[in-house]
Formats: C-alpha cells, structure tokens, sequence
C-alpha cells in the first residue's frame, strides 16, 4: 500500500521506521531528524492504520538526499539570520560568536584559544630572577634577604660537604667576582661602549661581510646571467643584421657585374659604331675621288679649249653690261 501510495504521489523515496531491516540508530536518527527546528521533511506525519493500530509510520526525502546533506541542511542558520547582509560585519561576527561560543560549546576539554603575546609576563631580576622571589623576603630579612639566602646557601653546602670543596669550586667566586666588577660605573660604561663596537665588528667580519659578499657575487652573477638573457634575446635581431649584409653585399657585387658588363657591351657598341662611321667616311672620299678622276679624265684638250672660249665670251658679254 505504500508502495502504491509513493507512485501515486509521486514520492522519490520512502523511509519505513518501523521496519524490522532498519536498525534501532536509524529510526533514531530519522525521528531526530524529523523533530528537527529547521525542517528538513515536510511537517506532516503519515500513518496508515488498519483497525486502530499504527501499521507504519513514514516521511518523505527528496531524491538522492544523502545523510550528510541531511545533516548538513539540519544545521542551517535560522531564516531571521539568513538576512545578514556580507557588509554587515557587526551581525555576522555575532552570529558567528553565538554559533561558536553557545552553549553546546566544551570549554573545558576545547578551551579558547590565546595569544601568547598577550598574555602578561612576571617581572624578573638580574635577568632570571622573578621579582615575586625578592618581594616575597623583604619582609622577613629585608631587601638583601635573596642575596643573603643564595649566598648563605652556597656556602652553607659547602660546609656541610654537599658541595665538594675542590680546585674547580674556585671558579665559580672567580667568576662571580668579575661579574661583580663589571657592575661597577666606570667599568660598565666602558664595557657599554666598548662591547657594542666589539660585537658590530664581530658581526660584520663573521655574519654581515660574508653575507654580503655573497648578495654581492650573487647579484653579479644575476647581472651577468641578465646580459647573457638579453644577449641572447638580441640573437635574431643580429642574424636579421648579419643576413642583411650579406644581402647588401650581393647586391654590391651584381650591381658592380652588371655595371661592367655594361661597360663591356657599351665599348663594343661604341667600336661598332664608330668601325661604321669609318667605313661610311672611306667609303664617301673613294666615291668623291672616283668621281673627281672619272670627270677629269672625260675632259678633252677640245673640250677645255671651247670651255675656255666659253668662258671668255660670258666674260666679255659681263664686262660690257656692267656699269662703272
């Protein structure tokens, strides 16, 4: 029947509570879930009953809900705080704090965490000494009472034997009358002055120098490699130039060729020529020569003499029409 009634009403997926295959931590689980304040089902409850007796009980879960979007979705915020604007930082830190510090919160076993840095720190003496130790014996042996005590103390194990008596006891009063000394004015202002100058030195032949003579070196050796970087970004540019030249130099060289074949083919044409002209200026002097000799030749003593009378007559003629 309820299988019927999830085809029916379209139901992705039906949860039994009272089936026996369900184990008694999921039927705890599902009821949790269920009586949840941020509803993750549909608030109605639905019983089938047969003559007054529940036959089951069941909810409905949309498809493919896992247990952990379940429970994720069980721990939504509240719909009045969903509202939070982001830019809102005063209500969402208080959101956020109540979350964190409400009280399901263990403080006991999950304490909050502290800064170390702002946690207050004992007043101490002579560098490891609390003050608490000092104020603690001013009022039963005064403001000397710590120094009474160690120093007492001290020397009473030694006479008890506690402390063995020995060439290396000595050592520690030697080192405690140097740091005696060091407290005296004159002394601890040239120690003021002198051991700032000491340690700087120290410092810059041991630590700084070496530091940074590598800095140096190194810097030097990213400068070159930068050059070669860049060289070697150059390289094209450089072929394009070597190439270019190249096609400069052949290009010289087939203009010089061909301004020599030209000069070549020029003084041939020009022999040419000028062999014409020759030929042409033989030619015309042996015709006029020819000429010259044939027409000499043709000229009988007759003719020369009728030419002559010829000549003379016109002459004759000319004078006397000619007015003086």
């Amino acid at each position: 029947v309820v299988e019927r009634l999830a085809k029916q009403e379209d139901w992705s997926n039906v949860h039994y509570l009272t089936r026996p295959d369900l184990s008694q931590q999921e039927k705890q689980w599902f009821k949790e879930a269920y009586k949840s304040p941020y509803k993750l089902y549909p608030p109605e409850k639905f019983l089938l009953k047969r003559g007054g007796n529940v036959v089951v009980e069941y909810v409905r879960v949309p498809v493919g809900t896992t247990r952990r979007q379940m429970i994720e979705k069980s721990f939504e915020a509240p719909e009045d705080e969903k509202d939070i604007a982001p830019f809102d930082l005063k209500k969402q830190w208080a959101w956020a704090n109540k979350v964190l510090f409400g009280p399901q919160r263990d403080m006991k076993n999950y304490p909050s965490y502290v800064d170390p840095g702002t946690v207050p720190r004992p007043e101490i003496v002579h560098k490891f000494v609390p003050r608490s130790l000092f104020d603690a014996m001013v009022p039963y042996s005064g403001v000397t009472g710590f120094y009474v005590l160690s120093v007492g103390g001290v020397f009473a194990l030694v006479g008890k034997g506690v402390i063995v008596s020995t060439y290396a006891l000595s050592y520690f009063f030697y080192f405690g009358i140097a740091w005696a000394f060091t407290k005296l004015p004159p002394v601890r202002r040239f120690l003021d002055n002198r051991v700032p100058q000491l340690t700087n030195r120290l410092n810059e032949m041991y630590y700084v120098g070496p530091i940074q003579q590598k800095k140096d070196h190194i810097s030097a050796c990213i400068a070159a490699a930068q050059q070669t970087k860049d060289m070697i970004q150059q390289l094209p540019k450089l072929y394009d130039v070597q190439i270019e030249n190249v096609d400069l130099q052949l290009e010289n060289n087939y203009r010089d060729r061909l301004k020599q074949a030209f000069t070549e083919v020029k003084s041939r044409l020009d022999c040419q020529v000028a062999l014409a002209a020759t030929k042409a200026e033989l030619e015309k002097d042996y015709m006029i020569d020819w000429i010259t000799n044939q027409v000499v030749q043709n000229i009988t003593p007759d003719l020369e003499k009728k030419n002559i009378q010829s000549c003379l007559a016109q002459l004759q003629t000319l004078s006397k029409s000619a007015k003086i």
